[in-house]
């Protein structure tokens, strides 16, 4: 009983190093920030549709859906204004996927998400094939 009671006073006094925070905009769209000691995730939806970036050690290991290897390059950006990063993950020379990220600096407050699979059309641009991008959360 006595350790029962020690091990319950021992999860209380430890610190939580967790946090959940929710951003919407006005087209409906919703961002879940879950920030633990090990990784930060970004869970972006609007309707029936949901995309999940999952960041593990200081931002350099990405997992998201279309990024079957893991194998992505991390890319970050620094401005005046705020910061981001971008993930790329080439499946092949006609098909992408892309994380990008956008965080005001001051507020720390997320900007915009986008968590993306492209594809060449017949002309060789870039179109987003699926995915979901969103910004100006409130």
């Amino acid at each position: 009983m006595k350790k029962s009671i020690l091990v319950l006073l021992a999860l209380i006094s430890m610190p939580i190093l967790a946090s959940t925070t929710t951003y919407t905009n006005e087209e409906g769209c919703k961002l879940v920030v879950e920030d633990t000691q090990d990784q930060r995730v970004y869970t972006l939806s609007q309707g029936d549709q949901v995309e999940v970036a999952k960041f593990t050690n200081h931002h350099m290991n990405v997992e998201f859906s279309y990024c079957s290897d893991k194998s992505v390059e991390v890319f970050f950006d620094h401005g005046s204004i705020g910061h981001g990063y971008m993930v790329f993950c080439d499946k092949n020379d006609s098909e992408k996927s892309i994380v990008e990220v956008e965080i005001n600096s001051p507020s720390q407050k997320v900007n915009y998400v986008s968590i993306t699979s492209e594809v060449k059309d017949e002309k060789g641009n870039w179109q987003v094939a699926k995915g979901l991008s969103c910004g100006d959360f409130l």
